[in-house]
């Protein structure tokens, strides 16, 4: 576990937060708790011993590359500390907007990220990955950041019930992942994209999961794919996955037996929508994908500047 040292430009230029990565945030109930006492004491270390332990992440506004009405989503260079042999990468960012309701579903949608079996985050025989690779959850490590919210924002939290916008008033939580320089736009996929989206989807499912959106602006796109990718083309993920389910959470809930009958269902309804989809659009037009110029930032430019992303085992290392 690494302390890891945000750079907000976007709230004050030059402005550190130290935040760190939560072990297991499938197994928080509510908000995870601040930091604990072992950790907090990284920031009584003198600046060459924390650098040394600290990886930076650096979010600026003309990075985003999408927003919604819970996140902001960004291209984010990130530093590692001296002698990690891991070089500077960037990676994408999930930052929850500034309400109660926004920072459940980051911390939901890490919960979820965090149950995602390896052989889906990466390419094996049984084809290729079908989520971004998972970098972590983190939260504010000063207490005197997070407490008061995080006493404020319990379980019990009647805002949303109310129908009532709730404050967060602390440094929001971050989801890091894989990087995805591109996402589609308009209505519609090639018909091979609609294809890949569909084998993507019934491998979520056998592995547990229902996505619980599908829509078009649920898939990331890498617009030319590896030397070690599996198939030609664009490579694909699916991504938000703020309302999807787990049967693992839905068995921890539910129990066993209520889970096991309640899954299928979620599973049922994302395929529904994906053939509601196809019978809008029978004539599946061949077009070129229509990538979000404008609401994207250059990544190339980034790339240029940094390798494409960190190892495959780099989550192992923080």
């Amino acid at each position: 576990m690494t302390e890891t040292g945000l750079s907000n430009r976007c709230a004050e230029l030059g402005r550190m937060v130290p935040y760190y990565r939560v072990p297991e945030p499938a197994s928080t109930v509510g908000f995870p708790q601040p930091a604990p006492p072992e950790l907090r004491e990284l920031l009584d270390l003198d600046e060459d011993a924390r650098n040394h332990r600290v990886a930076r992440l650096f979010l600026h506004y003309i990075d985003t590359i999408g927003t919604g009405e819970s996140s902001i989503v960004n291209a984010a260079p990130m530093l590692f500390p001296p002698g990690s042999g891991v070089w500077p990468s960037v990676v994408v960012a999930k930052v929850a907007r500034g309400l109660c309701s926004s920072v459940r579903m980051l911390d939901h949608e890490a919960a979820i990220y965090s149950l995602f079996p390896r052989d889906i985050m990466e390419d094996t025989p049984a084809g290729p990955a079908v989520v971004p690779k998972f970098y972590g959850y983190y939260l504010p490590m000063k207490v005197s950041d997070v407490s008061s919210s995080f006493e404020r924002h319990t379980a019990d939290c009647t805002a949303i019930a109310e129908g009532r916008e709730c404050i967060f008033e602390a440094p929001c939580p971050i989801l890091l992942m894989e990087a995805f320089d591109q996402s589609p736009q308009g209505s519609t996929l090639p018909l091979e994209q609609q294809e890949r989206h569909s084998s993507m989807l019934r491998r979520l499912h056998e592995a547990g999961f229902s996505h619980g959106s599908t829509t078009i602006s649920d898939i990331a796109i890498r617009s030319h794919a590896s030397a070690s990718s599996l198939e030609e083309g664009p490579d694909m993920r699916l991504v938000d996955f703020g309302y999807s389910a787990s049967l693992e959470l839905l068995r921890r809930k539910l129990g066993s037996d209520k889970g096991d009958a309640v899954f299928p269902a979620m599973c049922h309804e994302d395929d529904a929508i994906l053939r509601r989809r196809r019978k809008a659009d029978p004539a599946l037009e061949r077009q070129e994908l229509e990538l979000a110029a404008g609401q994207h930032a250059d990544l190339e430019g980034l790339r240029s500047a940094f390798p494409p992303g960190p190892p495959d085992n780099w989550w192992q290392r923080v």
